[in-house]
C-alpha cells in the first residue's frame, strides 16, 4: 500500500468580533508545481500598533515563502525560524514607518525596544505591541509547524487514527541544546485530534525554565526577571497570585490558583508582565511573540519551536480501516456549552477585568463586514466522499477560547457544516467550512463574551492523496 502526491484546499476567514478594529492577519502560500503550501495566522495586540504587527508580518512572510522555496524543501526547521524572526525585525521597521507618519518621533532604545514622543517637550513612552505568529507548511507528505504565541493548530481526521507520539520534536530556536518537545505526550489512545503547535502559556514549566535561564530577577536568581502571574482584577501584576512555586530543587510546580478562566476548556488567564523595577510596565498573554520588544528584553521571545507530522502512515492508516464509502450525512456539530456560571477574561491579550460567560445554545451570525476571504489550493484527483480527508485548523484565539478541540474537529470534518447539507467538495469543502465556522463562531463568542468578544480567524485546509494504491 503506498500514497502518492498530495493534494490540498486551502481558505481563510476572519470576523472582527466585538472590537473596533481587526488586529489579526493570515495567509495561504502555495506552489503546486512543488507540492508545497504554507499557511499563517498571526493575531495581533496593542491600542496602536497590534494591526500593524499583524499586517507587517503577514506581508513579510508570504514574500518570505516565494524567495525560499529551495530553503523549505531543504531545511523547513531553518525556513520557519527564518521566516518568522526576521517577520519579528520587519515589525520593528513597520511600527516606526507607521509611528512616524502619526507624527511621533520615534527612537530604539540601547536595550532594543521603542519608545515615542509627540515632541522634543513630551516624555518618551514605551512603544507596546506584537502579535502571535503560527505557521504551518506542507513538504511532500511532511506537514511542519512553527509557531510563537497562542494561535493553535490541530490536525483533524475523519477517523481516530492519531496520537500524541505522530507529533515528532524537530528542534526550539531558542533552546538549541534542548532534544525534547516542550508538549506534553498525554497518551497513545487514538483519536481524531491531534494539537500541533507548541503550548506558550504562562502555565507552562518549560517556558518558565527558559525565561528563567535567559535572564533571572534581580533580588532572586532562581526567578525568571518576567512576573509569571495569574490575572486579576489588581493593576498592580506583582500583587498577582503567582502561577508557580518552586520544590526544594527550584523546579517550577503549577499552583492552579487563577482567578477566572479564559476559554471554555477552562484555562486559567495568566500573565508574563515586566518586574516591579522595569522603566515601563507591560504584560502579556503568552511567552513567545514576534514584536512586543520591550518584554523581549526581559525574557519573552521571537524564537519559535518546531514540529513535524508525517502524513504517510495517518493517510495508511484511513485506508486500512476501510473508509471508502460516500461519506453520510449527520447533524450539524455546535461548539462546547460553557459551564453554567463559568468565568472568563476577556479576550484581551494582556488581561482585562472578567466577565460572565453568558448562555449555552448557539444561533449563526453573519460574518461582519470587516471580514476577508482567501482562499486556494490544487485540483482534486480523488473523490473526497470516497476517502476519509485530513484537515488542519489553524486559528487565533478568538474561536479557540469558545471550542474544545475536538468539536472543531468533528464540525470542520462534517460534510453537512461544509455546504449547509450537501457533500461538499474541493475547495468548495474548504471554502465553506472555513466560513461556517467562522459564523458558527460569532454566536458562541457574543454569548460569551458580548461586545468583548476577540477577532476571530481561522484557515481551514483539506488534505488528499492524489493517489493510492493498496
Amino acid at each position: 500500500m503506498s500514497v502518492g502526491k498530495l493534494a490540498w484546499k486551502a481558505f481563510g476567514s476572519t470576523d472582527i468580533g466585538g472590537g473596533r478594529e481587526n488586529q489579526d492577519d493570515f495567509f495561504v502560500w502555495e506552489n503546486p508545481e512543488r507540492g508545497l503550501v504554507v499557511t499563517g495566522v498571526l493575531d495581533g495586540h496593542g491600542r496602536d500598533v497590534g494591526k500593524v504587527a499583524a499586517m507587517v508580518g503577514t506581508s513579510y512572510l508570504k514574500t518570505f515563502c516565494e524567495n525560499n522555496q529551495d530553503l523549505l524543501e531543504s531545511n523547513a526547521f531553518d525556513f520557519m525560524v527564518r521566516g518568522i524572526t526576521e517577520a519579528h525585525e520587519a515589525i520593528r521597521e513597520g511600527f516606526m514607518k507607521a509611528l512616524t507618519g502619526k507624527g511621533y518621533e520615534v527612537k530604539q532604545t540601547e536595550e532594543g525596544y521603542l519608545v515615542k514622543r509627540k515632541s522634543s517637550k513630551s516624555q518618551w513612552v514605551c512603544v507596546h505591541g506584537g502579535t502571535s505568529c503560527s505557521v504551518v507548511a506542507l513538504v511532500g507528505t511532511q506537514l511542519y509547524t512553527a509557531n510563537v504565541g497562542d494561535s493553535t493548530g490541530i490536525l483533524s481526521a475523519s477517523k481516530p487514527v492519531l496520537h500524541d507520539s505522530m507529533l515528532q520534536f524537530v528542534g526550539d530556536s531558542a533552546e538549541l541544546e534542548r532534544k525534547t518537545s516542550s508538549m506534553e505526550q498525554a497518551s497513545d489512545e487514538t483519536t481524531n485530534t491531534l494539537v500541533i503547535t507548541s503550548d506558550h502559556s504562562p502555565e507552562s514549566p518549560v517556558e518558565f525554565c527558559r525565561m528563567r535561564s535567559f535572564r533571572t530577577r534581580e533580588n532572586d536568581p532562581q526567578q525568571p526577571a518576567l512576573l509569571v502571574v495569574y490575572d486579576a482584577s489588581q493593576q498592580d501584576k506583582s500583587r498577582c497570585p503567582p502561577v508557580f512555586e518552586l520544590d526544594s530543587g527550584g523546579v517550577p510546580i503549577v499552583t492552579n490558583r487563577g482567578s477566572y478562566y479564559k476559554n471554555v476548556r477552562r484555562e486559567w488567564a495568566s500573565l508574563v508582565a515586566a518586574p516591579p523595577y522595569a522603566k515601563f510596565q507591560d504584560a502579556l498573554a503568552f511567552t513567545r511573540s514576534i514584536g512586543d520588544f520591550h518584554l523581549h528584553i526581559y525574557g519573552v521571545s521571537e524564537k519559535p519551536e518546531v514540529h513535524c507530522v508525517d502524513l504517510k502512515p495517518i493517510l495508511l492508516r484511513l485506508a486500512s480501516s476501510g473508509a471508502y464509502t460516500p461519506a453520510k450525512r449527520s447533524a450539524p456539530v455546535s461548539p462546547s456549552k460553557p459551564a453554567a456560571n463559568t468565568v472568563a477574561s476577556s479576550p484581551g491579550k494582556t488581561g482585562v477585568s472578567p466577565m460572565r460567560l453568558r448562555g449555552e445554545r448557539i444561533s449563526p451570525m453573519d460574518t461582519d463586514e470587516n471580514g476577508k476571504m482567501e482562499n486556494s489550493g490544487e485540483g482534486l484527483s480523488v473523490d473526497p466522499t470516497q476517502f476519509p480527508a485530513l484537515c488542519v485548523v489553524l486559528a487565533s484565539d478568538g474561536i479557540w477560547d469558545n471550542w474544545e478541540y475536538a468539536d472543531v474537529s468533528n464540525f470542520v470534518m462534517n460534510p453537512v457544516n461544509a455546504v449547509g447539507g450537501g457533500d461538499g467538495t474541493g475547495v468548495e469543502r474548504a471554502v465553506q467550512s472555513s466560513k461556517a465556522l467562522i459564523k458558527s463562531n460569532a454566536g458562541h463568542a457574543s454569548r460569551n463574551f458580548g461586545d468583548q468578544a476577540d477577532n476571530a480567524t481561522g484557515v481551514v485546509m483539506f488534505i488528499q492523496p492524489t493517489e493510492l494504491s493498496l
